[in-house]
């Protein structure tokens, strides 16, 4: 039985979930996907959300990235990659809602945790949050199809440094290179990316659907 589960709460035009997973530090198993994959579903099918917000539960995790205990039955490439695409198709519905998806990155993000926030439009994140790729740590690749959004805001030789050395980012030093958009207090951050939401749910959804 999984120990994460996935809380959901509106707030206006903003659907919030929280990710909470206390044994794992909020990682990701096969029931979170399913959830996901179900707010997404229902998000896509309700007129009146205009955002959607992605936090971890407590301050000291984000997300650590897939759990590895309820992977490692995963033996076989075949196995493998089917468990990477339920992942990146649930990325791609993120990009494709005609909605926001905005991290509310309150603690560590860490190897999928971190091609999770990617998949976001916004990013807002906790000054003690830290992020790294930690993929390689274990022999891995990018799986869940992050390692091309992160060419994407950082450029390739960045990237690949990050995926070679496995360096831990503050939060600070993410947003420096264009990772996040916005580093405040933790004791700020649901109120900043309130404000956030507040900001970009002005927009009609069906002119937030082609941007």
């Amino acid at each position: 039985m999984t120990t994460t589960t996935v809380k959901t709460w509106r707030e206006g035009a903003a659907l919030w979930m929280q990710i909470d997973g206390p044994r794992t530090l909020n990682a990701i198993d096969y029931e979170v996907m399913a959830a996901l994959d179900r707010i997404i579903e229902e998000s896509s099918e309700d007129a009146s959300v205009r955002a959607l917000v992605l936090q971890g539960a407590g301050e000291k995790s984000f997300i650590s990235g897939g759990d590895l205990k309820a992977f490692a039955p995963l033996r076989d490439a075949e196995s493998a990659s089917t468990m990477s695409n339920l992942m990146k198709r649930i990325f791609a519905r993120f990009e494709a809602l005609e909605c926001w998806v905005i991290a509310c990155i309150n603690g560590a993000a860490y190897g999928g945790g971190c091609e999770t926030l990617l998949a976001a439009d916004f990013r807002i994140a906790s000054a003690h949050a830290t992020l790294a790729f930690t993929q390689a740590r274990f022999a891995l690749p990018c799986g869940w199809g992050g390692m091309t959004r992160l060419v994407e805001q950082v450029g390739r030789g960045r990237a690949l440094d990050l995926l070679a050395t496995q360096r831990v980012l503050s939060a600070r030093e993410a947003m420096e290179l264009g990772l996040v958009e916005q580093v405040v207090g933790q004791e700020e951050l649901v109120e900043a990316t309130r404000a956030w939401v507040k900001r970009a749910c002005e927009l009609d959804r069906a002119l937030i659907g082609t941007l």
